[in-house]
C-alpha cells in the first residue's frame, strides 16, 4: 500500500493590550501572532497474507504489516501582525515563509488473525504498534510522546449470500 500525506496545522495567538485605562472608548492594540505548518509526503506499507485451510468453507488467516518510518516534508510560514482597534495594520512582518524542514514519522507494526467460512461469517482480530517516542517534530523534538497501542476486533455476517429476492439476507 502507498499514500500521500497531506496536511495544514494553523496555530495562532492574539493578545489585546488597552492603551488608554482612563476613558471608555480607549483604544486597543492588539498582536496577532500566527504559525502555518504544512506536511506532505508519501507513506509506504508492504503486507503479508496467508490462508489455511482448516475445513471445507472454513479458513484460519494470517496477515501482517509495517509501515516504514518517512520524513515528511515540513514547510512553516510564521507571521506578526499589529493592529489598531480599526484593524488597521500598525506594523506587520513575516517571519518565516516557506521554510523547509523535516518531521519524522515512527514506523508501525500490525499483526492479524482471523477465522472465515466462505461467504458466511468472519471473526477477527488485529494489534498495532507505533513507537511515538521517535517521532520529530520539525525543531527535532519528540514532544513527550510515547508507544501506542491498538487492539481491534471484529467480524461480519452475511445471512444468505445467494439469495437473490431478499436484499437483507445478501448484506454484510
Amino acid at each position: 500500500r502507498a499514500g500521500y500525506i497531506f496536511s495544514q496545522i494553523e496555530d495562532a495567538s492574539l493578545i489585546e493590550i488597552d492603551t488608554d485605562t482612563t476613558n471608555f472608548a480607549s483604544d486597543f492594540l492588539v498582536t496577532n501572532y500566527v504559525e502555518k505548518t504544512r506536511f506532505s509526503d508519501f507513506l509506504f506499507q508492504p503486507a503479508l497474507a496467508y490462508r489455511l485451510k482448516v475445513g471445507e468453507a472454513t479458513s484460519l488467516n494470517f496477515g501482517a504489516t509495517y509501515e516504514f518510518s518517512a520524513k515528511i516534508n515540513t514547510f512553516r510560514d510564521e507571521t506578526i501582525r499589529n493592529q489598531g482597534n480599526l484593524e488597521s495594520v500598525v506594523f506587520g512582518d513575516t517571519l518565516l515563509l516557506n521554510e523547509k524542514f523535516t518531521s519524522k514519522l515512527p514506523s508501525k507494526t500490525g499483526l492479524g488473525i482471523s477465522i472465515s467460512k466462505f461467504r458466511t461469517w468472519v471473526f477477527g482480530v488485529d494489534f498495532y504498534l507505533q513507537d511515538w517516542s521517535k517521532y520529530q517534530n520539525f525543531k527535532g523534538d519528540n514532544e513527550g510522546l510515547t508507544r501506542s497501542y491498538d487492539f481491534i476486533l471484529g467480524g461480519e455476517f452475511t445471512p444468505d449470500f445467494t439469495d437473490v429476492n431478499n436484499y437483507l439476507k445478501r448484506v454484510h
